[in-house]
């Protein structure tokens, strides 16, 4: 796995901060309560700090919050494979955002532990790696609390939400997250019944990025997911979408759909 600059500048910082106080890893391991080989693994990139770690840092050193404030920019660099991240600067651009997903819930609207029972699929993440990944994507989902967010426009298939991604308590808490998010004054979220039977959605997600003045672009979703300018292709992904719109049902009726459904978990769990 590649080492993010940020973490080697922490790694740097850390260890000519211990040099300079005069310290070895053993030594500067029993001030900040932990193990040496937790420091010598964080020196060489192999372990992202943690906070506890950090403020034990600070107050060593007497940094006034400085190697937090480093592990806080970690958090914020999203973790994300390499083929995602043009997409990642695109959303953040955009004006406007329209989402389909028939598999799982839109990123931007994903639960704490939704996202930990995603990427808990992964068998190849740490710990470390997933609670770094848990933070970064709900720090994506910032560009939503802003000032002035992107109108977000998410349709979600009812099989999404009835698939127990995590458990029914972690699904509950999904179907909760997502009642709330649509509670935004720029978020509207339509689930499309499973009565529906088959629709275009089928195919695979997409989103649908609008830019002020700039055009549109399309992010077909999938195990790498990708970018695409092409006007004709932007014309049938669009097309797609008004018949998914026409499919879903309507914005309240949708809510009602996703508390009966967030209802269903607990009960059933009983």
């Amino acid at each position: 796995m590649s080492v993010s600059p940020l973490l080697q500048y922490f790694a740097d910082e850390l260890r000519i901060a211990r040099e300079s106080a005069g310290m070895t890893q053993e030594q500067l391991a029993t001030c900040a309560y932990v193990s040496k080989s937790t420091i010598a693994m964080v020196e060489t990139c192999q372990r992202p700090p943690k906070k506890d770690l950090t403020t034990a840092l600070d107050s060593t050193f007497d940094t006034e919050g400085r190697f937090e404030r480093m592990r806080e920019a970690l958090l914020k660099a999203e973790v994300a494979p390499e083929w995602f991240l043009p997409w990642r600067d695109r959303e953040r651009e955009a004006t406007a955002l329209r989402s389909y997903h028939s598999g799982l819930v839109e990123g931007l609207l994903q639960a704490p532990d939704y996202i930990r029972a995603v990427l808990r699929a992964d068998a190849s993440l740490t710990d470390d790696d997933v609670d770094q990944r848990v933070a970064a994507r709900l720090e994506r989902q910032s560009i939503l609390a802003v000032e002035n967010p992107p109108m977000l426009i998410a349709v979600v298939d009812e099989a999404t939400l009835r698939r127990p991604v995590g458990g029914p308590q972690v699904m509950h808490a999904q179907c909760r997250y997502l009642l709330e998010a649509s509670q935004r004054p720029r978020t509207l979220i339509q689930v499309i019944p499973l009565s529906a039977g088959m629709h275009p959605g089928l195919d695979g997600p997409f989103v649908i990025a609008s830019f002020d003045g700039a055009g549109e672009a399309v992010y077909l979703d999938g195990q790498r997911g990708f970018i695409v300018d092409r006007p004709e292709v932007i014309s049938a992904v669009k097309a797609s979408w008004e018949t998914l719109r026409a499919e879903a049902l309507s914005q309240r009726q949708s809510a009602d759909l996703i508390a009966e459904v967030a209802e269903s978990w607990i009960s059933n769990d009983s």
